[in-house]
């Protein structure tokens, strides 16, 4: 019978925790955190941070939600920017190319409209989109 692990309480004005060796079959749970997934922690807490500074409070966004689930479409995270690689995933997935985007949004290159939107979320822009596929 395999040995489950015991948790004690060390001190408590240390506040720390002893516990035991890891316990059989939980998944994980023997391997630690190593430095590359603290990385990427790091990396999207800081992603999460900078999304902080984007426009969030948008009067469509309901509609856009809407017409979301009507196309089975999922919006990117709201705390994504806009870049130029990012939009041509989103344009992909609905279908749509880079004659779509000059059509509709009147500039020749993603990133004319990432510089001259810089507050602007990924989410939106795929909203914005949607918007216009549902009126062509």
């Amino acid at each position: 019978m395999p040995k489950i692990a015991s948790v004690s309480f060390v001190d408590s004005d240390a506040r720390s925790i002893d516990s035991g060796p890891s316990q059989p079959g939980i998944r994980g749970s023997d391997h630690p955190f190593t430095a590359l997934s603290l990385k990427g922690v790091e990396a999207r807490q800081k992603q999460i941070t900078d999304g902080l500074l984007l426009k969030q409070d948008w009067l469509d966004a309901e509609h856009w939600r809407a017409l979301a689930k009507k196309y089975r479409y999922r919006l990117p995270h709201w705390y994504l920017p806009l870049t130029s690689a990012k939009i041509e995933a989103v344009l992909h997935d609905l279908g749509k190319d880079i004659e779509f985007f000059r059509k509709n949004f009147g500039l020749a290159t993603y990133r004319e409209f990432v510089e001259r939107n810089p507050r602007v979320p990924l989410w939106a822009f795929a909203g914005i989109s949607l918007e216009i596929i549902e009126t062509v």
